[in-house]
């Protein structure tokens, strides 16, 4: 478990709470005293005003899941949003926990190479920016790190949040901190970010895992970690990408697709078929026990030499001896055909597979309803 804080009040001035904050650098969050509410360091960092400002004006309402699996604590962080849950007297359950959950599980997506990940928008700084530009970045992008780099993308540090309270230029005494008074002028945010940043950051290579990963993510307490290929800047992978991923995975593992009769469908049909079934099983896997599903195409008729192709759709939903069974006819044409035809809904093979892949949705409902009547 990450460390808390349980016996700061709510009423404690930010000045004092960081002057007695033991791990600044490592710390995520704090629990208040009652345990019912907590405040985020990330949230001091980026949103506090004023150095007399009380945390009670930070804090937050604590999600709990009570005696719960550690399926659910996992399950009810991830709604949560935040990075900490309340589990029971003086227990809580962080998202450093969850990581270890992921571990344990030994997902799938763990073997996969970092080099997989998918290369979303990243957020950089060079060495002159400045301490304000660092922050409002911080604050509109909702990142938890900032890799520092040059014109060739050379990882040269790394700044987080937490950077912002560790430093001296940051904590005072002063009732008129230029750093917390908005109203105040503000020449240490003018500074650049070469006075905060890290300079030995923490990263790893694409040829490593997202068990690697998670493996560090967990050693230093890192909400985020950076991505280098051959050390340059590649991306960055949050605990919440891991979430995402870990999520994915477990659904995924939970179920299998049969397809047969493929050959008789466009093969951009099927790509967008594929999306429609993938997108169905998993929405049944989260409200059933269905957890097999098989998809088969026939044709029927003579299609050769002719536009218009028959054929119909069998769709299977098993799990043991439950089977839920919907069957339904198409007819297929050319896309040439089709803009020139007024019933060309009636052509449309995804769209028709897409209307029995909601019937056997409604069906998988009625029938969990049934059971509970």
């Amino acid at each position: 478990m990450l460390k808390n804080y349980f016996d700061v009040d709510e009423n404690t001035e930010i000045s004092s709470f960081l002057k007695n904050l033991d791990d600044k650098k490592n710390g995520h969050y704090v629990i208040l005293k009652g345990e019912e509410s907590f405040v985020d360091i990330r949230t001091i960092a980026l949103k506090a005003h004023l150095v007399n400002e009380k945390l009670k004006n930070l804090k937050k309402p604590l999600s709990t899941c009570i005696k719960c699996s550690e399926e659910d604590k996992f399950n009810q962080l991830v709604e949560s949003g935040d990075r900490v849950i309340k589990i029971g007297k003086e227990k809580f359950y962080s998202f450093l926990d969850a990581l270890n959950h992921i571990l344990k599980n030994n997902n799938s997506f763990l073997k996969d190479k970092l080099s997989n990940t998918r290369r979303n928008e990243i957020f950089a700084i060079n060495l002159n920016d400045k301490i304000s530009d660092a922050k409002n970045l911080f604050i509109k992008k909702r990142v938890n790190l900032l890799p520092v780099v040059d014109e060739q993308l050379n990882i040269l540090g790394e700044l987080r949040p937490m950077d912002l309270l560790v430093s001296d230029l940051y904590i005072t005494d002063s009732k008129k901190s230029d750093y917390y008074n908005e109203n105040y002028d503000k020449p240490k945010l003018n500074l650049p970010v070469e006075n905060l940043i890290n300079k030995k950051p923490i990263s790893l290579e694409v040829n490593l895992t997202y068990k690697d990963a998670i493996k560090k993510m967990i050693e230093k307490k890192l909400t985020s970690i950076i991505i280098t290929n051959k050390d340059k800047l590649y991306t960055i992978i949050s605990y919440k990408d891991i979430f995402r991923f870990a999520l994915t995975s477990m659904i995924e593992d939970k179920y299998n697709i049969e397809y047969s009769g493929i050959s008789d469908l466009f093969e951009d049909d099927f790509d967008l078929i594929q999306d429609l079934v993938d997108s169905t099983i998993k929405k049944i896997v989260k409200v059933s026990n269905y957890n097999h599903l098989k998809v088969a195409f026939k044709s029927h008729g003579n299609t050769e030499g002719g536009h218009k192709r028959k054929f119909s759709v069998n769709i299977v939903l098993s799990e043991g001896n439950s089977i839920i069974h919907v069957v339904k006819e198409i007819v297929g044409g050319t896309s040439d055909e089709l803009s020139n035809d007024k019933i060309k809904q009636n052509w449309n093979t995804p769209l028709l597979v897409q209307d029995a892949l909601k019937v056997l949705f409604r069906r998988v409902i009625e029938e969990k309803k049934k059971n509970k009547d």
